[in-house]
């Protein structure tokens, strides 16, 4: 290859001793119409020309990419451009970019996608005070793009690499510090077309002293361009996704010690980067190549599959890596032949009173093993369809399926649980007729609630579907029929004295019972000055989240609205999850926290 000719050698004004704050760099090759706009992006950082250079390299653009770059240059001193022959990746430009970076923070701009106003001047600021190696902005998708993997609830200013789970974000799209790149000697890999910045970053990530995300807004802009020439909207087949498996698997290995750090962080190679060439895409390769597949997995993954590892795998994937392991191809190959006809739409479990299965040939079954079909885990949806109070009764219609299954749930329950107490009275449900969805089959039912067998308290309804010993428990009224009012309904007794109140709770809007009035006002009682009323309505908004428990049952549900396997969430779940009033007061705290640490980094600038 011959050397890289600069187009624009024009140091940044000021650079020296000090340099720039941060140093952009662009990897180009045949960016199009969206060229302009992220060179444009990078001018409204509110740092000024001293304090970002922006390196783009042209990696051989055939489409006037390379007369664009040499414009804006022209315009902008500091702006450099780099022209090299086409080196088939990303990874090679971007080298070329890192070898000439002079900023204290290198930041990855590919050239379809735009930085976000002023937002390499808030992600520097909050580097510099929290001594970050590494930076994470909220990163939102565009024109058709998800961005679903590098979005983040909450920003962390100091990252915990086992709870925070940031691998599943390994794209370049962050702010590194260039002394922690050139320490460990990081560059991207040439020798491979598939994951290779996932590599730098994961490395970059075990190696740094301290990661944040700032997720208070948008950082950055992940684009789908319109001809589909995302790099990594590329299809590949199941060799080369083994093999980006093995390269990162081998990176958390290198930069790990055995234990629960190292179990925690494989989570991304067992299960996105596994489950790929274990999906449909296995069946696409030659014999030849899939077991290519598992000879790689078994050389690979062997000496560091833990169980702490294969916990982070839901049943069906870690059934395919244990027949990987086993060596027994033939029959991974059944399963996944299986698994590819009942993806769309989803019908993988079967549901009986002996509990829920997957929906494999007898053959098949016996093949595998029963010791290597665990239940697999039920995820429960529920609608209300229907509601009428008479007197004291409550009348319920609904529907409810899990998802995946090929039949209704055996047993549908109303699970009634008191706040305070955490009492739980259980409600069957007469099922109708079965339904037909595309995430799966299940049931109409109706059901009446006697509330004069309940104490008082405030009562939340949950919808239980059952097989067997297993359950999935989901909130039950958030989700319901557009003809279904919100107002609240009275309940009498039979003298007909009102003794409480169905209602929707305001945050998540779910069916609550209100026997006694906790929380409402009691047409009985002698009416209350103003103050206690308004005491009474933000009591109302705090409704707990965490599920009904079934008392001396152990749990496995993670929220209010999360898939659940067992019949209540465990403690750690209670004691981490906040009321919807909680989480808004928190969200306000962190927006000002971050905002205020990027004003005062900034005060003296």
């Amino acid at each position: 290859m011959t050397q890289p000719e600069v187009s624009e050698k024009t140091e940044p004004e000021g650079s020296g001793s000090t340099g720039p704050e941060v140093s952009v760099i662009m990897a180009v090759y045949n960016a199009g119409t969206y060229l302009e706009d992220a060179l444009g992006s990078t001018m409204q950082q509110g740092l000024g020309a001293t304090q970002i250079e922006v390196i783009a390299v042209d990696d051989g653009s055939t489409d006037g990419s390379a007369d664009v770059l040499d414009r804006f240059a022209s315009a902008h001193p500091n702006v450099r451009v780099i022209h090299q022959e086409n080196s088939g990746g990303p990874g090679g430009p971007r080298n070329t970019g890192l070898d000439l970076a002079t900023g204290r923070y290198v930041f990855f701009l590919d050239a379809d996608d735009l930085l976000a106003e002023n937002g390499l001047r808030e992600l520097v600021a909050v580097a510099d005070e929290q001594g970050s190696d590494v930076v994470l902005g909220q990163v939102h998708g565009i024109d058709g793009r998800s961005a679903r993997g590098a979005t983040f609830p909450a920003t962390r200013l100091h990252v915990d690499l086992m709870e925070d789970r940031i691998f599943r974000t390994l794209g370049p799209w962050k702010l590194f510090r260039r002394e922690l790149l050139e320490q460990h000697g990081m560059r991207f890999r040439t020798d491979v077309k598939v994951a290779e910045d996932q590599l730098l970053v994961a490395q970059a990530y075990l190696t740094a002293s301290v990661i944040s995300i700032c997720a208070d807004r948008d950082y950055y802009y992940l684009r789908q361009r319109e001809d589909g020439g995302n790099v990594t909207r590329t299809k590949r087949g199941p060799v080369e996704l083994v093999d980006a498996f093995t390269r990162l698997t081998e990176v958390v290995v290198a930069n790990t010690e055995p234990g629960p750090l190292r179990d925690a962080v494989m989570w991304r190679s067992v299960t996105w980067s596994l489950g790929k060439p274990l999906d449909a895409r296995f069946l696409q390769g030659s014999e030849r190549d899939q077991q290519y597949v598992v000879d790689r997995i078994r050389a690979v993954l062997a000496p560091v599959y833990t169980p702490g590892a294969a916990e982070h795998q839901e049943p069906l994937l870690r059934l395919k890596t244990e027949l990987a392991l086993a060596g027994e191809t033939d029959t991974l190959r059944r399963v996944i032949e299986w698994q590819k006809p009942r993806l769309k739409p989803p019908r993988l479990l079967r549901l009986t009173d002996d509990g829920a299965a997957y929906d494999l040939p007898e053959d098949l079954a016996r093949q595998i093993g029963p010791e290597r079909l665990p239940p697999p885990p039920l995820s429960a949806k529920g609608m209300l369809l229907g509601i009428e109070v008479e007197g004291d009764r409550v009348l319920v219609r609904g529907a409810a399926r899990i998802r995946r299954a090929v039949n209704p749930a055996p047993q549908t329950l109303l699970r009634l649980r008191e706040r305070e107490s955490r009492q739980v009275i259980d409600v069957a449900a007469r099922l109708r007729r079965a339904e037909e969805h595309k995430d799966g089959v299940g049931a109409e039912f109706d059901l009446a609630v006697e509330t004069d067998r309940l104490p008082e308290g405030v009562w939340d309804a949950w919808i239980v579907q059952r097989a067997g010993e297993s359950e999935a428990v989901r909130r039950f009224g958030g989700a319901r029929a557009a003809d279904v009012e919100t107002g609240q309904r009275e309940l009498t007794d039979a003298d007909g004295r009102a003794r409480g109140i169905v209602y929707f709770t305001k945050k998540a809007s779910n069916l609550s019972i209100d026997i006694g009035f906790q929380l409402h006002p009691d047409p009985n009682a002698p009416e209350e000055p103003e103050e206690e009323q308004a005491e009474q309505a933000e009591a109302e908004q705090g409704e707990t989240p965490e599920g009904p428990s079934a008392a001396g049952t152990p749990a496995e549900a993670t929220s209010a609205d999360a898939d659940v396997r067992g019949t209540a969430p465990s403690d750690r779940d209670r004691e981490g999850h906040r009321t919807d009033a909680e989480g808004d007061a928190q969200t306000d705290r962190r927006r000002g926290g971050i905002r205020g640490a990027v004003r005062r980094i900034l005060g003296g600038r």
